[in-house]
């Protein structure tokens, strides 16, 4: 009987030796896992999937698949002498994956990669100041979410807005935040089987010399600063007219800038820099301030600043300086001092000092006592100045002066 019993052992010996030698047990005595990535995929680009069989053995063949059905492999590897075994694949959609043993049918468990969009954002070349159309593409195109912008010049947030993307596009408008280079960043909320992702890409605004009688684009991107400023600014336009002209002259005296007049580079830098004008006296919550050695008046309405206007005082400092009031305004008025006529007059001090829209208004104190205006200035002014309110004078600089410098 022994005899034969041994050869019944060797038999079977013979019957299980060829398929354990082949590495290919049977999937009862197969455990296989697959393991979670540690970061999600980014579109289109490599990422290497790893796991292990039990008990180890090298050579078996493993096929990395989707959950959903048995479809195509989408990869296949082997296992390494103590069982693991890794594979690259490239995914265009966020994937579950399951590892399966070629021979055996054994599986593992479920594993979804999460997949990182591919941002682009791309903005044309824009002046500065003015709107500029960001393009925004992410792929796969199926994908949808929010996105957010964020406008950066030198390393400071100046804007931030959030748009849509549909079927993979997008597009917001941000305003370019002055000449040069700035950053914009492209942030993905993360939808529906989606990572969050991010990119961004350096945008540049361009800028020119500006000068009375030009036509340029730049121009309303010059109004949009200066009205940010609280300048009393012209309507938008891209002629460089008279208005925008006296406008320019406001800007530099209230920035101790040269009063050319004309957009220059250091102009265009003071600009970007600048900060809203503020209030350099104290009084009413309505009032108008005049100051004699910026050559310029501040409209007040509510405590804040409503507008900046250029002006032009008495040539030989005589226009009085102190608080006043508004005692009588007409719609026009003549002066003694010669032919003219003294537009939309509103009188501070006797009958002979008065605040009124004059033809010339040049960018020094120049008048016989009385603060000129602009004319296209003045009914803006007269409308929102009525009699008994504060306005005071001073030839003095504020002390904290730190308005459209940026300091």
């Amino acid at each position: 009987m022994a005899p034969g019993c041994a050869l019944v052992v060797a038999r079977l010996v013979l019957a299980v030796a060829p398929s354990a030698l082949a590495g290919n047990p049977s999937s009862g005595s197969l455990e296989l896992t697959l393991e979670p990535p540690a970061a999600p995929a980014a579109y289109n680009k490599p990422i290497v999937l790893r796991g292990s069989v039990t008990p180890a053995q090298p050579g078996i063949e493993i096929a990395l698949q989707r959950a959903e059905g048995a479809g195509k492999a989408l990869v296949t590897t082997t296992t390494e002498p103590d069982g693991s075994f890794n594979a690259q694949l490239s995914l265009k959609q966020p994937t579950t994956i399951i590892a399966r043993a070629a021979a055996s049918g054994a599986l593992s468990g479920a594993v979804t990669v999460s997949l990182r969009p591919k941002l682009t954002a791309k903005v044309g070349k824009v002046a500065a100041f003015t709107d500029a159309t960001t393009k925004l593409t992410v792929d796969p195109h199926g994908a949808t979410g929010t996105a957010t912008i964020t406008v950066k010049r030198n390393g400071k947030t100046v804007q931030t807005t959030r748009t849509k993307l549909r079927k993979g596009r997008g597009s917001a408008k941000i305003v370019a935040p002055g000449p040069g280079a700035h950053v914009v960043l492209l942030e993905f909320d993360a939808p529906n089987g989606f990572a969050a992702a991010s990119a961004n890409t350096t945008a540049r605004a361009t800028t020119r010399v500006l000068k009375l009688g030009w036509k340029d684009r730049d121009v309303a991107g010059l109004i949009r600063k200066l009205a940010s400023l609280k300048l009393h600014v012209p309507d938008a336009t891209q002629a460089f007219n008279a208005s925008l002209h006296d406008n320019v002259i406001a800007f530099q005296k209230v920035a101790s800038l040269p009063r050319t007049g004309v957009m220059g580079k250091a102009d265009w830098v003071a600009l970007t820099r600048a900060r809203p004008v503020t209030c350099t006296q104290s009084g009413p919550a309505n009032r108008i301030e005049v100051n004699k050695t910026r050559q310029i008046l501040i409209k007040v309405r509510g405590g804040k600043v409503a507008g900046v206007l250029p002006v032009s005082t008495g040539a030989t400092g005589n226009t009085p300086e102190g608080v006043h009031n508004i005692r009588w305004k007409a719609p026009t008025t003549t002066t003694w001092l010669g032919p003219g006529i003294l537009y939309r007059t509103l009188t501070f001090f006797g009958n002979a000092f008065a605040i009124h829209g004059w033809k010339s208004v040049p960018a020094y104190a120049a008048s016989a006592g009385c603060v000129r205006v602009p004319i296209w200035t003045a009914d803006w002014l007269y409308d929102r100045s009525p009699v008994g309110e504060t306005a005071s004078s001073t030839a003095s600089q504020p002390r904290d002066d730190r308005s459209a410098h940026g300091q």
